[in-house]
């Protein structure tokens, strides 16, 4: 370009500083500074995405854990509340059954001492008979 300013050539001149801002572009674009912050802000957004995705998963891995927390609490809950309904009635069916029981030995022992006392009136009557009869 020198050369040509010194020569007087304005077109070859021209054509030289075309070229010099196309080659100071080039280097701008692929070697600057501006091309290395670039390129850093996008390593760093591509960080902080990853960062962001990975908490993101932990987050719904948590959310998941305490659902199934959740959801073994409320099992839990229904089944204790079966087992003592279940042991209620199974109380009620015993106490039921003693009960039964309890009656019906009331009843044989009414019974036997309903007979015991028709044995001992029988006994009483036969022994007066054997009495007299002597």
């Amino acid at each position: 370009m020198k050369i040509a300013q010194k020569e007087g050539d304005t077109q070859q001149e021209l054509f030289c500083l075309r070229k010099l801002n196309q080659l100071e572009n080039e280097l701008t674009d692929s070697d600057g500074d501006r091309n290395l912050e670039r390129t850093n802000i996008l390593a760093q957004k591509e960080r902080y995405a990853n960062k962001l995705t990975l908490a993101s998963a932990q987050f719904e891995k948590e959310q998941l854990k305490n659902r199934a927390i959740i959801v073994v609490s409320i099992l839990l809950f229904f089944i204790i509340i079966l087992l003592i309904i279940f042991n209620k009635k199974q109380l009620k069916i015993r106490k039921d059954k003693y009960d039964k029981t309890v009656l019906r030995l009331e009843l044989e022992k009414l019974k036997s001492e309903q007979k015991l006392s028709e044995t001992h009136k029988t006994l009483s009557s036969y022994s007066t008979y054997l009495s007299e009869k002597k």
